[in-house]
């Protein structure tokens, strides 16, 4: 469920949820060096070159090291359980994570984690 479409008592559940598996990885100094090593490429490089970096380098650190952070966020997002969402079918899952993903989300969290640590 995207956060425009929640009441304030399911965002008030959500974010309690979300506290935990977010913080783990926003904390994570891995993460953080990939995304800077990202966002520093050559702006003259094609948009698929920088995508193809995001893919190459920056899911993998994700899906090895957050793994169980991403699925307890799309779980808290979803409604559904970790196994649940672990066996169903993956288009279902990518399917999902970019509805509940919106820009009100990445707008509320990135700016939450980008505060933390400049502090």
């Amino acid at each position: 469920m995207k956060l425009s479409e929640m009441n304030t008592a399911q965002f008030a559940e959500c974010v309690c949820e979300l506290a935990s598996p977010l913080s783990a990885i926003a904390q994570d100094d891995n993460v953080f060096k990939v995304i800077e090593e990202i966002m520093n490429v050559d702006t003259k490089k094609p948009v698929l070159a920088v995508f193809g970096q995001i893919i190459s380098v920056l899911v993998p650190v994700l899906l090895k090291e957050h793994r169980d952070d991403l699925f307890a966020v799309l779980s808290a997002l979803t409604g559904k359980s970790v196994s649940k969402i672990m066996k169903q079918n993956a288009l279902e899952t990518i399917k999902e994570a970019k509805e509940c993903i919106d820009k009100d989300f990445l707008d509320f969290f990135i700016s939450s984690a980008s505060a933390k640590r400049t502090e």
